[in-house]
């Protein structure tokens, strides 16, 4: 099961729904944002190059429930020269290690990995 590609639909629904938003960002386009939605799509993790707020980076990943649903996120996010992408790997890694913690401890969520499957500790 790929969580990312079964909920793109919905997610992009979303997006359309909430682009008025937009304006609270002048920095951000919706041409950016639907980019940065397919790269999220493409690694299976959630990225943020600086499309919202210039300068600032972010990687999410979502955390679900044993059905697959999504229930929530864990993120790493700062400025371009701290939270650099040439360290995605890292992050990936550290946000995944983290949602298994969590998992372990509520014994309820899965983590969705990088390939896009769902996996339990």
């Amino acid at each position: 099961m790929n969580l990312v590609k079964d909920h793109e639909r919905e997610a992009f629904q979303i997006l359309r729904r909430n682009l008025h938003f937009l304006g609270n960002y002048p920095n951000a386009s919706a041409s950016g944002i639907v980019r940065m939605m397919q790269r999220s799509l493409r690694e299976g993790i959630a990225i943020n190059e600086g499309q919202v707020i210039p300068g600032i980076n972010g990687i999410g990943l979502a955390l679900c429930h044993a059905n697959g649903e999504p229930f929530g996120s864990i993120s790493i996010a700062g400025t371009q020269d701290i939270v650099t992408l040439d360290r995605l790997d890292e992050y990936r890694e550290m946000l995944e290690d983290t949602a298994r913690q969590l998992w372990a401890r509520t014994a309820t969520p899965k983590v969705q990995k990088s390939v896009g499957d769902l996996v339990a500790a």
